[in-house]
């Protein structure tokens, strides 16, 4: 009797930003050259932009910067906090109140990030600007209507 060792399938995925196959994939996947072309351009987003002091305190800044690599990184892997929060090995409850001001924003649909920054070259003027205004409705200093933004007041929760 001849006994056949079971042979273990590699589960094929495809990363969810370029569609490149790849073997030994779980539900969660981007490819290597995917994650650190995010890494980068986060990086290139974040020097033009600047000095970002005027937009508050440094924890108000450090936010906003975090809420950035969020919106940034949502635009490659889909509007799914959980997924970018294990991406970016940030905090996942963190990146979860991103993600629910970012839906009540209308920045993130059931599967799409939306945003008027998606039709502009990008790091343009228009671009940076625009994607900062959408970042700052992630980390709670604005509030996206119409069109427009608006800045929050000093939140007493953020006082602390």
């Amino acid at each position: 009797m001849i006994l056949i060792d079971p042979v273990e399938e590699a589960t094929v995925g495809i990363c969810r930003a370029c569609e490149l196959e790849l073997e030994d994939a779980a539900e969660f996947a981007v490819c290597a050259a995917c994650a650190r072309l995010v890494e980068v351009e986060t990086a290139q987003l974040l020097l033009r932009l600047g000095p970002l002091g005027a937009i508050g305190t440094v924890a108000q800044v450090a936010d906003t910067k975090q809420s950035l690599a969020v919106l940034y990184a949502s635009t490659a892997l889909g509007p799914n906090a959980d997924r970018i929060a294990q991406f970016l090995g940030s905090n996942r409850t963190t990146t979860r109140q991103y993600g629910m001001r970012f839906r009540a924003a209308r920045i993130w649909t059931h599967d799409e990030v939306l945003g008027p920054w998606s039709t502009s070259p990008w790091l343009s003027p228009a671009f940076c600007r625009l994607f900062l205004m959408d970042a700052l409705v992630g980390s709670g200093l604005a509030v996206r209507g119409k069109g427009r933004w608006e800045f929050i007041a000093d939140e007493p929760a953020r006082a602390a």
